[in-house]
């Protein structure tokens, strides 16, 4: 179950595939303001298992997903390559070089546990989209792989 509720957290924030405009429970809100009392330019998101408040906090857009009773599920945010462990980017960047490939985002993302991974989009000459995960380790390992349409 948590693999398929981050691989739909993953999908969202890499492809910007919600549905948008439908009411959050109060639960989620008050879950939401407790937790990010200071953030603005809030913006509601409500998949079918989570919802999602993309905002601004501190000068920094961030993302938080709560399943739909309010407990959180994590935090993401967009961050730099060099952000990552070194061992993973020297790892990526041999296995994945530019050319063929594109770095298209990369995303940190800490759950409620306060585990840390990163997951990393990149594109093989506008054919295949893959993304990898990154532990706090350096390990990498292919997360999901898709054609382009």
């Amino acid at each position: 179950m948590k693999k398929v509720i981050l691989a739909a957290l993953i999908a969202v924030s890499v492809a910007t595939s919600a549905f948008a405009g439908v009411t959050v429970s109060s639960k989620i809100t008050s879950s939401f303001q407790t937790e990010f009392n200071d953030a603005s330019n809030v913006v509601w998101t409500v998949g079918k298992d989570f919802a999602k408040a993309a905002f601004e906090l501190d000068g920094e857009k961030l993302e938080a997903f709560y399943d739909l009773e309010g407990a959180s599920i994590g935090v993401s945010k967009a961050i730099g390559l060099d952000k990552l462990p070194k061992a993973s980017v020297r790892a990526i960047t041999k296995k994945y070089p530019f050319p063929p490939y594109a770095l298209k985002e990369c995303i940190e993302f800490i759950n409620a546990d306060g585990d840390r991974k990163y997951y990393v989009s990149l594109v093989e000459e506008g054919k295949t989209k893959l993304i990898l995960q990154v532990s706090e380790t350096g390990s990498v390992e292919m997360y999901k792989k898709d054609k382009i349409k």
